[in-house]
């Protein structure tokens, strides 16, 4: 920007000087507040608090880059947010934090189970493997096909009956 100062005596007589003035602006925005490491459930949403910057010149744009960083199973992850605030000289700060995501809750089982009774018939199997292996519906917040296994426990024979138990235990991914 150029100033130009103009002197006038009594008389009218006038002189003027001029100089040109160059305001520069050096400074990055400055960081006021960083949101802290955090670790959510991957049924969670994604924290929404963002950092703050204050920029004295102009005004900052702030961009936000996500990197994935696949965890050791399904529905687990690094995700580390940089956010970078630009003003309109070009000077940048950039304020990150890292989302760990996990998967923290197991799998239900919704199939309603009941007691079975058989009665035995000559010629099928005898023992657990007699018994019937349902098919059973399981949900999962992170995993969406969980498996399920199944063991057999002889809990009371006699002459003519034999009681199981048999328990059931599902797994997701992680």
């Amino acid at each position: 920007q150029t100033l130009t100062y103009t002197v006038t005596d009594a008389c009218g007589n006038a002189t003027s000087v001029s100089r040109l003035v160059v305001v520069t602006d050096n400074e990055a925005p400055e960081i006021e507040f960083v949101p802290a490491d955090t670790l959510i459930s991957c049924s969670s949403a994604m924290p929404s608090d963002v950092p703050v910057f204050n920029e004295v010149c102009s005004t900052a744009s702030i961009e936000l880059e996500e990197s994935v960083v696949p965890g050791s199973c399904l529905g687990s992850e690094t995700v580390v947010q940089t956010w970078t605030a630009t003003d309109a000289c070009g000077n940048a700060s950039t304020a990150s934090r890292t989302v760990t995501v996990v998967d923290t809750v197991a799998p239900v089982l919704l199939t309603e189970l009941q007691d079975v009774v058989l009665e035995y018939v000559p010629g099928q199997p005898e023992g657990a493997a007699a018994l019937p292996v349902p098919t059973l519906e399981l949900v999962d917040d992170c995993d969406s096909d969980p498996a399920w296994t199944y063991s057999d426990e002889l809990v009371e024979t006699d002459l003519v009956t034999e009681a199981w138990n048999r328990e059931f235990a599902a797994t997701d991914d992680c």
